[in-house]
């Protein structure tokens, strides 16, 4: 019964938070969602765990059930709301963590999934299609923070990386106008990420908790304070290898107590909590690659 007042919260939550999300679109128009999380990556990596957990009631309990209806609105609630927050990272967060939970239980939807992602250009937004586009740039595009270091090792060596990514040079222009760049907000990350490296590198033990955008200025010339981007890298960086690898095994544990409770449990109650579990916990670890997810929500 404390499970099930649990679960049913949960539901209460995520459901109320959808709808929320989904007014705010409707009221403000297409610009990024927020709703109570003040911010868009934030409201995408609530949004995609509770469109796995969402997914795994509908899924366990089926159209029939009453608790099923709810959880297929509120799926619809949730990518909806999910789409609207414009959190790249995210999208995959739910994406992946969708496909889990219909590889789990049925397949025959997972091709569903898969096909309605193939034809996306039909249905996904045209703010959402801008959010896609926008991850590209050109070199001329860029903003002062990375244009004004253009001619340091540090810059060159990301740009070249980012090159390498995604497609080189403009076949119109050979000068620096028209190389490729991703936006801003994902340049910000390799230059965090690169210089989080080094720390690592240089400390393996940790630089202490909470203190890493503090040492950042030390590894590199661009990003002077900045949060990691990254749980996982954050995490080395601050409580060391060591920590990073207690960390995993954590969640490890808790993935497989959700997988072993889904595969054993003959209760519909008890094999909702473990796939949503799963579900949840696949989103949180796509999210915390691209923002430093358990520290913020």
């Amino acid at each position: 019964e404390e499970i099930e007042t649990v679960m049913n919260g949960l539901m209460a939550g995520v459901v109320f938070e959808s709808l929320l999300i989904c007014a705010e679109v409707g009221i403000n128009g297409p610009a990024r969602a927020n709703g109570h999380l003040y911010e868009g990556n934030n409201a995408g990596a609530f949004l995609a765990g509770g469109f796995a957990i969402s997914l795994s009631l509908y899924l366990l309990l089926g159209w029939k059930e009453r608790l099923g209806k709810l959880g297929l609105g509120a799926t619809v609630a949730t990518a909806i709301g999910l789409v609207y927050t414009m959190s790249r990272g995210n999208w995959i967060g739910g994406v992946l963590a969708g496909g889990f939970v219909t590889l789990m239980k049925d397949r025959r939807l997972l091709i569903v999934l898969v096909i309605g992602i193939m034809l996306y250009p039909l249905w996904l937004p045209q703010r959402a299609m801008d959010r896609i586009d926008e991850s590209f740039m050109t070199s001329d595009r860029e903003t002062w923070r990375f244009r004004n270091k253009e001619d340091t090792d540090e810059v060159a060596a990301m740009a070249g990386l980012q090159e390498s990514l995604i497609g080189g040079v403009s076949d119109t222009d050979d000068s620096e106008v028209g190389k490729a760049r991703l936006d801003s907000s994902s340049q910000v990350r390799l230059f965090v990420w690169q210089a989080g490296l080094k720390m690592i590198q240089d400390y393996p033990f940790g630089v202490g908790y909470g203190v890493f955008p503090f040492y950042l200025h030390y590894y590199s010339d661009v990003i002077k304070f900045r949060a990691a981007h990254n749980t996982y890298l954050q995490l080395a960086a601050e409580t060391g290898i060591a920590g990073l690898l207690s960390f995993l095994l954590f969640l490890g544990c808790i993935g497989v107590q959700a997988l072993l409770l889904y595969l054993r449990s003959d209760d519909p109650l008890l094999k909702w909590v473990g796939l949503a579990a799963m579900g949840t916990l696949l989103s949180m670890l796509i999210a915390a690659v691209f923002y430093n997810f358990f520290f913020i929500i």
